[in-house]
């Protein structure tokens, strides 16, 4: 491997960690910011009363980094649940993972599938193509999710059933069934996203010298996408797939808690909306925040890498 990829490549690492290490102290400093931190009140003497000063909230981060680093959260029993944070770490983020890796590898298919038809030039349907990709990039992202949440309450409502299948509760995690909407839900806007960068890196190459020659020689044009545009379509979609990985992420916050499913983003948002007077619930939520963004920049990181090997070979 070339000397100046590889250096690069460590480079681009080395500012992942760095991020991530500057990441994971804000969401703790964040977490441990207590309601009343700095504010003063006054007792019957009319003395003033820290509620709780900077050098007691600096502990506190300190604890939680120490906890972390030992583990210490992590063998913390959440009582309210039965189960230790490690566990609930496990069952939780193996239901996200899941949803999140079908809903990537439909969106990259359909997606494709999408763009290839929209790059298909017919100036009668091009403007209806066009806004068939663009009204889901257009809108916001709750929007396009409480729509299909919205369809999913109508079809159980009215016992509708699909394949065979149904009715298919819009709620839970119980079923494979359950996870159906909150797949459809979290790849609808990486479809569009991924439909799009398909038609324009089709369309960029469409009037290029060798499309042209294959195009001259008799060649159909399923052969000139396949043979010769997806090249340039595979290459733009590896430089996008970080991004796309971040509006899962987002989009995930959102579905899950739409469609009442537990995954790692729920649990989260469920410890911070009611915490624990035993304070396991705190030491939850950091425990759970930090791995999902650890998780987050592995990702990021992995692909981000990835691309730096896999487009000068392509572009070559």
């Amino acid at each position: 491997m070339n000397k100046v990829i590889v250096r690069k490549i460590l480079g681009k690492a080395a500012v992942h960690i760095l991020n991530l290490f500057l990441i994971l102290l804000l969401i703790v400093s964040i977490i441990n910011i207590s309601p009343d931190l700095g504010v003063q009140t006054v007792d019957n003497k009319g003395n003033f009363i820290q509620s709780m000063d900077f050098e007691v909230y600096k502990n506190e981060i300190l604890k939680s980094v120490k906890g972390l680093s030992s583990g210490e959260y992590f063998k913390t029993m959440i009582y309210r649940k039965g189960i230790s944070v490690r566990d609930a770490i496990k069952s939780s983020l193996g239901r996200s993972m899941v949803v999140l890796f079908i809903s990537l590898t439909l969106a990259t298919g359909i997606g494709i599938l999408k763009g290839i038809f929209d790059s298909r030039r017919n100036k009668k349907y091009d403007d209806f193509k066009l806004l068939q990709t663009l009204i889901p990039l257009s809108v916001p992202d709750v929007l396009v999710i409480s729509l299909v949440q919205m369809l999913g309450f109508y079809l159980y409502k009215n016992k509708v059933t699909l394949f065979g299948i149904g009715p298919i509760m819009h709620i839970g995690y119980e079923h494979w069934t359950n996870y159906l909407y909150p797949i459809l839900a979290l790849s609808l806007i990486p479809v569009a996203y991924i439909a799009r960068i398909t038609s324009t890196s089709i369309e960029a190459v469409y009037d290029k010298d060798y499309i042209l020659t294959a195009r001259g020689k008799g060649c159909s044009e399923r052969r000139i996408i396949f043979n010769h545009s997806m090249r340039n379509v595979i290459t733009d979609l590896i430089a996008s797939f970080p991004a796309i990985v971040s509006i899962l992420f987002s989009a995930l916050f959102i579905v899950e808690r739409l469609f009442y499913f537990p995954g790692v983003t729920f649990e989260i948002m469920d410890f911070y909306a009611r915490p624990a007077a035993d304070g396991s619930t705190t030491i939850a939520l950091i425990s759970f925040a930090v791995v999902l963004g650890i998780l987050y920049f592995m990702l990021y990181t992995v692909l981000d890498v990835l691309r730096q090997i896999l487009l000068p070979k392509l572009k070559n």
